[in-house]
């Protein structure tokens, strides 16, 4: 799925290269990051919780208005976070943290003009984050893997200036699942970030 994106992606990125309206662009963004986590072991007992921790993103792309009120656009991005979540779930009362680090992706983004100078968007998109998970009972031990996830948002971007955008953004991802230490891991995250935008026109 992620191949086919990426190549979707760079062949709108290429064919948008025809519009007059269109600019590569960089930017970044901050925010907050909510994880819900569901655990399954090998019973069959599942435990929902969560965490909740600061994200940073850094993203690059290309977008063109393909008529006067619809636009399409192609990105790629990293992000940072420190979202972490403490639970005990073992009758030994030793807690065990859940913690989501980093990821990157690909996303596509249309559009809806709403005036001259702002825009509704959406995303459709698939990331793919690393999550690690340690354990202190009956011995510290931790567990790193990455999962993939699908993306999909809402947002508003406004023009500051000529070259400049304000961007703000609700992002939900929903992960795959993934073994960990014998235990099934699915991860959901939320996530809520505000952020400029450089056009290079």
């Amino acid at each position: 799925m992620l191949k086919k994106l990426i190549l979707v992606t760079a062949m709108m990125t290429a064919s948008g290269i025809a519009f007059a309206s269109g600019a590569p662009y960089v930017g970044a963004s901050v925010g907050v990051n909510t994880d819900v986590f569901n655990l399954s072991d090998d019973a069959n007992n599942t435990i929902n919780f969560g965490g909740r921790g600061a994200v940073g993103n850094i993203f690059a792309g290309y977008g063109a208005m393909l008529s006067q009120s619809f636009y399409l656009g192609g990105e790629v991005f990293a992000d940072l976070t420190n979202t972490t979540s403490d639970i005990t779930i073992d009758a030994d009362n030793f807690k065990d943290q859940f913690k989501e680090k980093y990821g990157y992706g690909v996303s596509i983004l249309p559009g809806i003009a709403l005036s001259d100078h702002t825009m509704a968007y959406g995303r459709l998109g698939v990331v793919r984050s690393k999550f690690e998970v340690k354990e202190t009972s009956p011995v510290a031990t931790s567990e790193e893997k990455s999962l993939t996830g699908a993306q999909f948002g809402l947002g508003i971007q406004t023009s500051l200036t000529q070259n400049i955008d304000f961007r703000g953004e609700y992002d939900f991802t929903a992960y795959s699942s993934g073994n960990f230490n014998g235990n099934s891991l699915k991860p959901r995250s939320d996530q809520f970030n505000v952020g400029l935008i450089y056009k290079f026109e």
